[in-house]
């Protein structure tokens, strides 16, 4: 419908142009034509005026060729064809092509707008392109990329707070091995079983996350020499499994016994020991393993350990020269401030010092020992555990000045006493497990907290030398001890809570 209009509108409009032209070639020709008839369907009028001019009038009209065309456009089957054009996206410039009107040039583009080009754009499949960019592995990118960007940079990923590194150390004196004590470990088929020793003890010495001991005898045969107690101890090498059973971690071999089988005993004793999976210091076989740091890790800590001897008894007189030089740590040789500050750069977060000092058989330290426990502090050691008197002595926290003018405290056990030995003098029948925490504190540091102590009586049958805790065993002692050991032990008890501090709790086990 809408194409029969346009093309009345068109014919009408040549109708006016065509009368137009007639008024003028009348007035031109001073006469007018007849055109009706050829508007009708008839043929051309002939011209009154010059025939010259009629040719020129023709040419004109056949030259618009609107009308036929517009005929042909309706005679083409476009109609139905304008359904599924409207029905798909291009429907939009169809009916731009119907509405140009074919004069004034502007409409058509009018009629174009821009919008339908952006929706057949819009129709072209960009869009699923987009989502396989999303799903590609490259898609955390532009998510970097805007990180990047960011003035303020990426949000900072809180951590959870670490909770404070602790270890619970313990520590014993004299693991001694007398000639009884060798009767009784030995077996029908000669070889040695040290664990029935141990036995009522283990437990409380397996009981830390660290345990240290003083071990006063060399180890292993030597030569064709059979094994000796006092005075000149060596022992067989299954001593070390018995107390590795039991829970000891560390071993101290700077004592005044470690070369009673010269210097080759001594290399001997620290062969076994590693052997064993003993961590140690105090003997060394080369220079390069008396230099280096011992720094042992516990629950992530630091532990620094260093060991010195006052005196090897004079035996070193009677040795190789490399006992003087790097074998022996020796208290008189000492460089405490070196010493330490190796231990720190080594990774060290806390000192411990294992001094074999003092005078044998004394329950109080001298002044000498007094002086060197300072001087050890102050050149930074935390915890001294002290052997050799084969008593034990008081434990306490001591301060003292530092070269800088500062202060330091540390905690110091003059003599842990006997573990085990077959000593009969009065108060060497007695030791202690002492027991301490190693405690980080907020600033990163660390202290030296909970300082507790298992009281130890070493209870000496016809047929074994057993220590056990005396305040376990206090009020049910083991069913074969007589009733001499049970009083003594009563007073091996009393005597070590006398001596101690208050403030140093005493545990059962």
């Amino acid at each position: 419908m809408l194409k029969h209009k346009t093309l009345a509108r068109r014919m009408a409009a040549l109708a006016a142009l065509l009368c137009a032209l007639a008024l003028a070639w009348g007035a031109l020709a001073e006469g007018p034509m007849d055109f009706t008839g050829w508007l009708n369907g008839d043929a051309a009028p002939a011209a009154s005026a010059p025939a010259a001019a009629a040719p020129e009038i023709q040419v004109e009209v056949e030259a618009q060729p609107e009308a036929p065309q517009a005929e042909a456009i309706e005679a083409q089957p476009e109609a139905p064809q304008a359904e599924p054009i409207e029905a798909q996206p291009e429907a939009p410039q169809a009916e731009a092509i119907e509405t140009q009107p074919e004069a004034p040039q502007a409409e058509p583009i009018e009629a174009q707008p821009e919008a339908p080009q952006a929706e057949a754009i819009e129709a072209q499949p960009e869009a699923p392109q987009a989502e396989a960019i999303e799903t590609q592995p490259e898609a955390p990118v532009p998510a970097a990329v805007e990180a990047v960007q960011s003035p303020f940079g990426p949000e900072p990923t809180l951590e959870p707070p670490q909770p404070l590194r602790s270890a619970r150390i313990r520590a014993v004196g004299d693991l001694m091995v007398h000639k009884k004590q060798l009767a009784v470990a030995k077996r029908p088929d000669g070889s040695y079983d040290f664990h029935d020793q141990y036995a009522l003890i283990a437990g409380s010495l397996a009981d830390a996350d660290y345990t240290l001991a003083n071990l006063e005898t060399t180890v292993g045969r030597y030569r064709s020499l059979d094994y000796s107690g006092y005075p000149m101890f060596n022992t067989p090498e299954s001593l070390l499994e018995t107390v590795k059973d039991a829970g000891v971690d560390f071993l101290t071999l700077a004592n005044n016994h470690m070369l009673d089988r010269y210097f080759e005993g001594l290399m001997n004793t620290v062969s076994w020991v590693e052997q064993y999976g003993f961590d140690f210091g105090g003997a060394n076989r080369s220079p390069e393993e008396r230099n280096a740091a011992k720094v042992v890790y516990v629950n992530g800590i630091g532990i620094g350990l260093l060991c010195y001897t006052q005196m090897t008894n004079g035996m070193e007189s009677y040795c190789n020269s490399a006992v003087e030089e790097y074998a022996v740590n020796y208290l008189r040789k000492a460089d405490f401030a070196a010493d330490v500050q190796r231990l720190r750069d080594a990774g060290a977060d806390v000192v411990i010092a294992l001094p074999h000092w003092g005078e044998e058989y004394r329950r109080k330290p001298e002044p000498n020992t007094v002086a060197l426990a300072k001087l050890m502090i102050a050149s930074g050691v935390d915890v001294i555990l002290g052997s050799h008197p084969h008593m034990v002595q008081p434990v306490e926290f001591v301060e003292a000045q530092t070269p800088e003018g500062g202060t330091r405290t540390g905690l110091v056990a003059y003599s842990l006493g006997n573990f085990i030995s077959n000593m009969s003098v009065r108060h060497t029948d007695s030791g202690i497990i002492l027991q301490f925490t190693v405690q980080e504190r907020q600033d990163g540091s660390f202290g030296i907290d909970d300082v507790c102590c298992v009281p130890v009586y070493c209870w000496r049958s016809a047929a074994n030398v057993q220590p056990l805790s005396s305040l376990k065993y206090l009020d049910n002692p083991p069913r074969d001890m007589d009733a001499a050991a049970r009083r003594r032990m009563a007073q091996s008890y009393q005597e070590l809570r006398d001596l101690l501090d208050d403030s140093i709790l005493l545990l059962a086990e």
